[in-house]
């Protein structure tokens, strides 16, 4: 019943404590033109998609990706953007269903659960409570039974035999993707990346470039000193994590997508599924290409070390 729907708590919170002002900047959102483009846009997408390539369900999903060589006791990172998987039938949930199925009871499953930024005089970041700032699919899978998520601005969530060595030790690693991090120890165990609905450049790997290979990378991408960041514990505990984050300029001067034309298709491999762009990466290899193409000078900081650097 209407009465008892729930409400998002900034809903409640507007509706309570600015009943009038919420009210007017609600109204006057939805009927805003960028509103009404955004939603039809959507709308008009996932019904192209569907009429080009037609719907498929769990079923046919959990086939492509055993044809593509996942298996049962994989270690598996998933990135995804839902809205860009028109032509699926199943929910976010069903998918988390899917993933966990194919890599069964002795697989571990991991995806990425970043925390919202941060600001001073914020409370602290709480690991059970705050939700993952990395799409629908990721909240849903942060809130399984049994999951663990580490504190860093990367965070990762884990479910699996593998979980607490990947998540366990983030905390400690200054460097989001630096050695002690789940994103340096997915090479470490041989894990797969999968990107659904989205280009690879996603995957988060790539930024162990300037945290695990830091040495020999003529960039330097960070301030001199780490955010101190506050995390509340699922024991409700709160502990200070030091933690580095590019600088602006190091932000938007990189090319990913330069980079990962450089990689061989032993570490990334791509096929479209219903109009779907995937791309599969595996992680051992795609480090070490990466450690190659560092020493030789080809990476996505390269155009931007030569001009920028102090």
């Amino acid at each position: 019943m209407k009465g008892t729907e729930k409400k998002h708590p900034l809903r409640r919170y507007g509706g309570l404590v600015l009943p009038g002002v919420y009210a007017k900047l609600a109204r006057t959102y939805r009927e805003s033109p960028r509103f009404r483009t955004s939603t039809e846009d959507l709308g008009a997408a996932r019904s192209s998609a569907v009429a080009a390539h037609g719907k498929f369900d769990d079923a046919a999903l959990g086939a492509f990706l055993t044809d593509w060589g996942i298996e049962p006791g994989d270690t598996l990172m998933v990135h995804s953007r839902f809205d860009a998987m028109a032509s699926f039938e199943g929910t976010p949930m069903s998918l988390v269903r899917v993933l966990r199925e194919l890599l069964g009871p002795d697989g571990t499953l991991c995806m990425p659960t970043f925390f919202a930024p941060w600001n001073s005089g914020d409370p602290p970041l709480d690991v059970r409570r705050n939700p993952s700032a990395t799409g629908l699919v990721t909240e849903v899978f942060r809130r399984t039974s049994g999951a663990l998520r580490s504190c860093q601005l990367r965070s990762v969530t884990a479910v699996g035999p593998q979980a607490e060595f990947l998540v366990g030790s983030h905390h400690l690693s200054p460097y989001c993707c630096g050695p002690q991090s789940p994103y340096a120890r997915f090479a470490e165990v041989g894990a797969k990346v999968l990107c659904l609905g989205l280009p690879p450049q996603y995957n988060v790997m790539l930024h162990c470039l300037e945290d695990v290979l830091a040495p020999a990378l003529a960039a330097k991408v960070y301030p001199s000193e780490p955010l101190q960041l506050p995390y509340r514990l699922i024991d409700g505990q709160v502990v200070v994590v030091p933690g580095y984050y590019r600088t602006r300029r190091w932000i938007y001067f990189c090319d990913a997508v330069e980079m990962l034309s450089h990689f061989s298709e032993r570490s990334i491999q791509r096929r479209t599924f219903h109009g779907i762009q995937m791309s599969l990466h595996h992680s051992d290899h795609f480090m070490q290409e990466m450690g190659d193409m560092v020493q030789a000078g080809n990476h996505m900081y390269a155009l931007t070390a030569r001009s920028l650097l102090p």
